[in-house]
């Protein structure tokens, strides 16, 4: 546990002398980055998700004697070929697969950096819901989707700047890596979307056609995470969507979408759609996957709910919004501080903690 209090602390530290009165400073987020991958990149690759025979540890090992067609990214049939041919090439270069676990961690935080400096009204606090939202150690052992999550991240640059072929040919390289990615394909539409009822009677009419044809999508689904088809015993409102609901009904009190406020308006519909595939996790936990591709966009959307001195409306009184910005963004990051270290407390995948030079 004293790697993660580490690194909190770290954080904080670098914010309070970096940052000065410019939230958004380079010089802060390349600290908190090297910060971060002190901790995911140079963790030991083989303390987490190497106890099967289906792991990626034994399937980066069995890659030496694997044919180049088997890995072929354009075959026919297959589906995330471009992460085992990846794999392949890392492998027959003869590096460890250490190395490969922790080149995959560093374009992961090399796209946070990116987003961050771009998007994030305030990284610190974008950081803190990283670690939070449970997407930092997430990536730890979802090889396959933290490289599509990633390609995602860059994939939005192409719907803010409105360029169609970058984003699709984006997408479509997260898919290579991992198929279900492809459920962020509509992003670019939904983002056109006007906020208010149209926005509504769109995920009112998603949600009917994701229940009416729930088993042909899982039957799709689950094809590629090698599971069972059937209800996983989540609840059908469990605490993650509970999480979503907080943050959506944050944002409705203090921050109304409109035309205007373009970013802020589609980081928030992105966030109804993750609830839409969250709830579904009670068919089966596949869904979370799913929702983890809107999801993640929640690190730059919470901070703009509690952005101080945005051009907003908002149904709570001007004189006393400035109060709440400040208590509600420390109420929330203090949530994700305490989410954070008391997660990883309770799980023994996470906890002891061992960078790969430890014996």
């Amino acid at each position: 546990m004293t790697v993660y209090y580490l690194l909190i602390i770290s954080i904080l530290t670098s914010a309070f002398f970096l940052q000065g009165g410019e939230p958004r400073n380079k010089k802060f987020i390349i600290v908190a980055c090297l910060l971060i991958f002190s901790v995911y990149g140079l963790r030991s690759a083989y303390l987490l998700g190497v106890d099967t025979s289906s792991s990626y540890l034994h399937m980066y090992q069995r890659m030496p004697t694997t044919d180049w067609q088997s890995v072929n990214p354009f075959a026919r049939g297959e589906y995330n070929t471009l992460f085992y041919f990846t794999a392949k090439v890392f492998a027959e270069l003869h590096l460890d697969y250490q190395i490969f676990v922790s080149s995959i961690a560093a374009f992961v935080i090399i796209t946070l950096g990116h987003v961050l400096y771009r998007y994030s009204v305030n990284p610190l606090q974008s950081i803190l819901y990283y670690f939070g939202l449970m997407f930092f150690t997430f990536h730890f052992s979802a090889l396959k989707q933290s490289i599509a999550m990633a390609v995602l991240l860059w994939a939005f640059d192409g719907i803010v700047d409105r360029k169609l072929l970058k984003y699709l040919l984006l997408v479509a390289l997260a898919a290579l890596f991992h198929f279900p990615s492809a459920v962020f394909l509509p992003a670019y539409w939904i983002s056109k979307i006007k906020s208010g009822r149209m926005y509504v009677v769109f995920l009112l009419v998603a949600l009917v056609l994701v229940a009416r044809f729930r088993e042909q999508i899982l039957r799709l689904m689950v094809s590629f995470y090698e599971t069972d088809i059937g209800v996983t015993g989540a609840r059908f409102i469990g605490n993650k969507v509970i999480v979503m609901l907080a943050i959506v009904g944050a944002g409705f009190l203090l921050r109304l979408p409109t035309k205007e406020d373009g970013l802020y308006t589609t980081l928030l519909q992105f966030m109804g759609v993750a609830i839409l595939f969250q709830t579904f996790a009670y068919y089966n936990n596949t869904f979370e996957r799913l929702a983890d591709y809107y999801f993640q966009f929640g690190i730059l959307l919470i901070p703009m709910i509690f952005e101080r001195g945005a051009d907003r409306s908002t149904i709570i009184p001007p004189r006393a919004i400035a109060t709440v910005n400040d208590v509600g963004s420390l109420a929330f990051c203090g949530f994700a501080i305490w989410r954070f270290l008391t997660t990883v407390a309770r799980d023994p995948t996470l906890t002891p903690f061992k960078f790969f030079f430890q014996s």
